[in-house]
């Protein structure tokens, strides 16, 4: 979600107990077994097949009933991919999995025309293979000097910028390549350069409708919208500034009139770059997926759930388009807040917003200003005052139906809620508040706020929507941001979490008292490009862990949405906390709470999953987060291990998956352990 990566981090030092309580390798006992599934270990060529008898007995555990599924049939390849329990209750798709799916499977493609197997792209802020290729030439190539224009009115001008693109898909940012199997990668052009109208679907490379799953379809050609009538002199001062995206849309720029000057002028300008189609890649690198919410039907929700969870694993931003029912109601007051978006904010409610003119001057005293929902919505229409909430508290479910079904975290919590789950892993536990309410989230933005670039914290994926009238938008433009160089994955984790710092990093030279100050430093975002998402009412967006964005909102705006983890992703939740660990001072603004609490419930949770298909290095990283915890705490901070007994029963399973699932030797060391997860994280394979 945007969350602005400027603010004020305190450093606190939390106490760490000297010694351990014991060793995550001795497996403790439990009173009862897991109530259904079983852990099927994938080895080279073929898999090792395990019942939960043989989880149980390790655990000392009862046996289960024979009921219990056993995996059958085995790919042709399958050095990558876990499997729990029965094949029959869940089903795996040729066009999305890194190798050929289970021969058990109801809905594999015809052999004689197999969908092309999508690998994970090279992105330079996604875990990086061990030694990736260089970048291709040709892939990047920037316009000339003379034929750039005016950089003080490129975009402004609509005859200034050249020829449009009518897909309202803005830009592409990450390299993505595709194979047939786990060998060599090839590059294709999976999405037209533009789609001007319906003819330009003809393109045979992306049927339209899509005839196979993922129902992948074209970026939408938007719609003429008017976003400056009730803008300009009332929301924002007369004399703003606007601008043409990509799209078509023309909007204002971000505007903050003091003494004559715009002091928003610095994300004036981060605005203008983000516009600017110089910046953009080409669509074959593109890492936004559009899915067809229509062409799953009203019967096969399951398979929608499944296919954004799969692409959210291989690293791309999925958008489903008309995925949720606006509201046919533009934001206009509290009333909408309240009652129309059901978000049920209480008008006195006492928060804090960013104050953006503030944080443009650098103010000494900070930017965060105290506020009620009621005061906030109030300022709408003065002009002298922009700002943004975050993390309103509300009272709605973090993501709507059927999408809470992606959500792993909610789930295991849930899970976790039953006595009868407490009872079979052999704890009394309590449910903190936070796992309850802090997943959900709303936002509400005055027009024309600019968040800088940020991660979002401790590896959490993303999902939302924008609330309001489809047909008469308040859309966001969400843009994800990636380096031109994509080498840079390669880099250590230090390394990469500096250079992100570096883009992170708010500057604005402006209150500078010196005639050849700048606005702000560019020279880092000039390695960098852009891909641009145009968010509306109706559409539900599910971003990956990590991914490095930005946002512009360029007419008032509320939206809503929640921060979650799903177990397809958590090789990208890992690289990201790491990454974290380094420079969560600036890359990113919040800690979230009792992460490792979490992390917890979901490997407790894990052995239910019978019938799903993981990718190994996705559960390894899930492993060693619940194993090592002290890799992943944020910068300048440590974890108090006071090894409870939800930490030590969640270690134990995470030792037999590590064992059973991933092929880790039973007599290795802690150290052999993590030694061999780091080892699966090394390979580069999904």
């Amino acid at each position: 979600m945007p969350s602005a990566a400027t603010h004020t981090h305190s450093s606190t030092q939390l106490p760490v107990e000297s010694s351990s309580a014991g060793s995550f390798k001795q497996l403790s006992n439990v009173d009862n077994s897991f109530t259904s599934g079983d852990i099927s270990n994938s080895g080279s060529g073929m898999f090792l097949e395990q019942t939960i008898s043989s989880v149980a007995s390790s655990l000392s555990l009862p046996e289960p009933s024979s009921s219990s599924g056993i995996l059958v049939g085995a790919p042709a390849s399958s050095r990558n991919i876990v499997s729990l329990g029965s094949a029959s209750s869940g089903s795996v798709d040729s066009s999305l999995s890194q190798e050929k799916p289970l021969v058990c499977c109801q809905d594999i493609l015809p052999e004689k025309n197999p969908d092309p197997v999508i690998s994970p792209p090279s992105s330079p802020l996604s875990p990086p293979p061990p030694s990736p290729p260089p970048p291709s030439p040709g892939i990047f190539t920037p316009l000339p000097e003379s034929g750039r224009g005016s950089e003080s009115n490129f975009g402004i001008d609509r005859d200034a910028t050249g020829s449009r693109d009518a897909t309202g898909s803005g830009s592409a940012s990450i390299h993505q390549q595709v194979s047939k199997d786990i060998g060599s990668p090839v590059e294709i052009e999976l999405l037209p350069t533009r789609l001007a109208s319906k003819s330009s679907l003809e393109n045979p490379s992306i049927p339209y409708p899509p005839k196979s799953r993922p129902y992948i379809v074209p970026p939408p050609t938007l719609p003429t919208v008017d976003l400056l009538s009730d803008v300009v002199g009332q929301q924002v001062h007369e004399s703003a500034q606007t601008i043409v995206w990509p799209c078509g849309w023309e909007t204002v720029l971000p505007t903050g009139i003091q003494n004559g000057v715009n002091v928003l002028e610095p994300d004036a300008e981060r605005v203008r770059w983000m516009a600017d189609p110089r910046n953009a890649v080409p669509s074959e690198r593109s890492n936004v997926k559009y899915l067809d919410k229509a062409a799953y039907g009203k019967k096969n929700k399951g398979a929608l759930i499944d296919d954004i969870r799969k692409l959210n694993g291989q690293n791309y931003v999925v958008v489903v388009l008309g995925g949720v029912d606006d509201h046919g109601k533009k934001f206009e007051s509290y009333e909408d807040v309240k009652e129309e978006y059901s978000l049920a904010v209480d008008k006195s409610l006492d928060l804090q917003y960013h104050d953006l003119m503030k944080r443009a001057q650098h103010e000494p005293t900070g930017y965060h200003t105290p506020t009620t929902v009621s005061g906030f919505i109030e300022n709408v229409n003065n002009t002298d005052v922009i700002g943004m909430v975050l993390d309103i508290p509300i009272c709605k479910q973090a993501l709507p139906e059927p999408y809470n079904q992606i959500d792993d975290s909610a789930i295991a919590v849930q899970q976790m809620k039953s006595s009868q789950s407490a009872k079979v892993v052999g704890l009394n536990l309590t449910i903190h508040l936070q796992h309850l309410l802090s997943p959900a989230w709303a936002l509400l933005h005055h027009t024309g706020t600019f968040t800088n670039a940020h991660q979002d914290a401790d590896g959490f994926s993303v999902a939302g929507q924008v609330l309001g009238d489809r047909d008469d938008p308040q859309p966001k433009m969400w843009a994800l941001m990636s380096f031109k160089d994509l080498s840079v994955a390669a880099q250590a984790h230090e390394k990469i979490a500096q250079r992100i710092s570096d883009l992170c990093i708010y500057q604005n030279d402006m209150a500078k008292d010196d005639e050849n100050r700048r606005f702000w430093d560019d020279g880092i975002w000039q390695e960098c490009e852009v891909e641009i998402i145009y968010l509306r009412p109706g559409d539900m967006f599910f971003q990956p862990p990590g991914a490095l964005h930005l946002v512009y909102t360029p007419r008032a705006c509320v939206a809503s949405g929640g921060h979650f983890f799903c177990y397809h992703s958590m090789h990208l939740t890992e690289w990201t906390r790491k990454i974290q660990h380094y420079k969560s001072y600036t890359i990113t603004n919040q800690t979230p709470p009792r992460v490792k609490e979490l992390l917890n419930m979901m490997m407790l949770d894990f052995p239910t999953k019978d019938g799903q298909v993981f990718h190994k290095r996705a559960i390894a990283a899930f492993c060693k987060m619940v194993l090592v915890d002290e890799e992943y705490v944020h910068q300048g901070q440590q974890r108090k291990k006071t090894w409870n007994r939800l930490d030590q029963r969640a270690e134990d399973v995470a030792i037999l998956v590590a064992q059973l699932c991933l092929g880790v030797s039973s007599d290795a060391t802690d150290e052999g352990v993590i030694s061999a997860l780091n080892k699966i994280l090394g390979t580069g394979d999904y």
